[in-house]
């Protein structure tokens, strides 16, 4: 419950950001973050691609919405399938595994895409 809390604080805090700046891009992807971790998949992955608007060329964002749109696919295959009972929800901890990595990594990324 303390968690589910903490999570819709942040969503307060980060929509109270865009309500200032519509283009503040890291509210934007934490927004998808936090969503995604509330269960709230549809509303996430559009924080992603408002955040994706704003600066294509940052790795971040891309990456947060693939994790999330390969977990969702994941879980859906695997129940079409027959092979789970869960819902079509995201493992958070591959989600979490996904959003800590590297930054750099996403940035040499991008650059060498652009050369």
């Amino acid at each position: 419950m303390i968690k589910l809390q903490k999570y819709e604080a942040a969503l307060t805090a980060y929509d109270t950001a865009i309500a200032i700046k519509a283009d503040a891009y890291d509210a934007w992807r934490r927004r998808g973050t936090v969503l995604s971790e509330l269960k709230r998949y549809e509303e996430a992955m559009a924080a992603y691609d408002k955040a994706i608007a704003i600066k294509p060329e940052n790795a971040e964002a891309w990456r947060e919405r693939g994790a999330l749109e390969s977990e969702l696919k994941q879980d859906t295959n695997s129940i079409e399938s027959g092979e789970s009972e869960n819902t079509s929800e995201p493992n958070s901890e591959a989600v979490s595994d996904s959003l800590n990595s590297s930054n750099s990594e996403g940035d040499r990324a991008v650059s060498a895409a652009s050369v």
